[in-house]
């Protein structure tokens, strides 16, 4: 069947939006080439996203067509396709993840990708993935696809299409910070359920997961402080980076078939903080804050006054 050829020539972000293809929004300079068929929905065409060159391709809406067409995501390692804001791939697609693209669904909201007839993957390409452990709360050591701790891959009966291969999972998202529930206890997360009950698509673990000496993951976040008229010495001002280092154990498990799990244990959280602006404790201890009479007087920092109290 013929097709359209659009090269974005000037795109860094090609947004799919439901069954259509959306002009580029020119953002930066790199080549984007998309192939689409002349008609949205008909039957066995290929749909091709093709991420090379740093380029990323932002799918936040859905693609659909008739059960048993194709879809090739691809690319080389500078490569990104996400799949965000609940996107998906509906209407029992073949798809293929092929080259060494990064597919990524890391954007904080826990999706599984079920409507999927078959997945074919290289091991070449990773998998970046959210992973909700606060909700491993409830006593249980094992959790199916349908409990949603983690982003997951369905494939339903792979009539036209082959499943097989590799998701190579090569970066975690923690969406919760929280770690007291679950330290120390050994969680097995189902990521692929294979509903044709066959071996061929499994997990592995990328060379930077394991190879970290123990660090599962690092979380970094960021908020502002403003100073206010009145401090207490344990305040902290201005950006505040908020930095922890996950450590633990990765490995991979079976619920339904061969490496379909992850077995996660997290046995340490090193936490550290950074601000921009000194904390007033500076206020209690530098001599020359205070008066005559050993009072602390007020600070000023940047334009406003600070006036600290003892606790």
């Amino acid at each position: 069947m013929p097709t359209n050829t659009i090269l974005a020539k000037h795109a860094r972000t090609y947004e799919m939006q439901n069954t259509r293809c959306v002009k580029p929004r020119i953002t930066d300079a790199m080549p984007i080439r998309i192939d689409a068929p002349q008609k949205a929905i008909v039957d066995k065409w290929t749909r091709t996203l093709n991420a090379t060159t740093h380029g990323t391709i932002l799918l936040n809406d859905y693609i659909n067509g008739v059960s048993g067409y194709n879809v090739l995501l691809t690319g080389d390692s500078t490569g990104t396709i996400k799949l965000h804001n609940n996107a998906d791939i509906k209407g029992g697609a073949n798809v293929t993840v092929g080259g060494s693209v990064v597919i990524d669904t890391a954007d904080g909201v826990i999706q599984n990708f079920s409507k999927f007839n078959s997945l074919k993957s290289d091991a070449s390409a990773k998998y970046n993935i959210d992973l909700d452990l606060s909700k491993a709360n409830s006593g249980q050591s094992n959790y199916t696809i349908g409990d949603k701790i983690a982003d997951g891959f369905t494939t339903q009966t792979s009539t036209g299409g082959t499943t097989g291969g590799t998701i190579t999972i090569d970066n975690l998202n923690i969406i919760d910070n929280s770690f007291d529930d679950i330290l120390n206890k050994d969680l097995k997360i189902q990521i692929i359920q294979n509903n044709d009950k066959t071996d061929s698509l499994k997990l592995a673990l990328s060379d930077k997961l394991t190879s970290t000496a123990g660090k599962i993951t690092q979380i970094i976040s960021t908020k502002n402080n403003p100073l206010t008229p009145t401090a207490n010495y344990k305040d902290l001002f201005g950006d505040i980076t908020t930095t922890k280092n996950i450590y633990g154990t990765l490995g991979l498990g079976k619920t339904n078939t061969t490496n379909d799990s992850l077995n996660i244990t997290v046995t340490k959280v090193d936490t550290k903080t950074d601000a921009t602006i000194s904390d007033a404790l500076v206020a209690l201890t530098n001599t020359e804050l205070k008066d005559s009479d050993g009072n602390i007087q007020s600070i000023e920092i940047d334009g406003v006054k600070l006036k600290v109290e003892r606790i």
